[in-house]
């Protein structure tokens, strides 16, 4: 989406967010990931990219990587965060009010 393109933009060369993702992925599908995010020059655009296995260790890596801002499409993966993390579920149908989100 190049909404979300701009946004990670912003955050990044304008504000200067540290950009990680963080995905359940297996491994065997984490190279083809890497793969199409570098086919579309997206994998400079992230500091780090982290798979796990499983949606509870999300909020694990979060931690020991000292996230800010968590923005996932699942609300049960957010629901696993510590308060001290500011969680944001994502909808397609916000994405204009994201940058808003994060910044409030």
């Amino acid at each position: 989406d190049p909404k979300m393109l701009e946004i990670i933009k912003v955050l990044s060369e304008v504000i200067g967010y540290k950009i990680i993702i963080i995905s359940k992925a297996f491994l065997k599908n984490s190279g083809k990931i890497r793969e199409i995010l570098h086919k579309h020059g997206l994998d400079i655009m992230f500091d780090s990219v982290i798979f796990c296995e499983k949606i509870e260790e999300k909020a694990e890596i979060a931690k020991v990587m000292k996230v800010n801002v968590m923005i996932d499409d699942r609300q049960v993966v957010l629901d696993l965060f510590p308060e001290e993390i500011k969680t944001i579920l994502f909808k397609k149908e916000e994405i204009g009010g994201l940058l808003a989100k994060i910044s409030a």
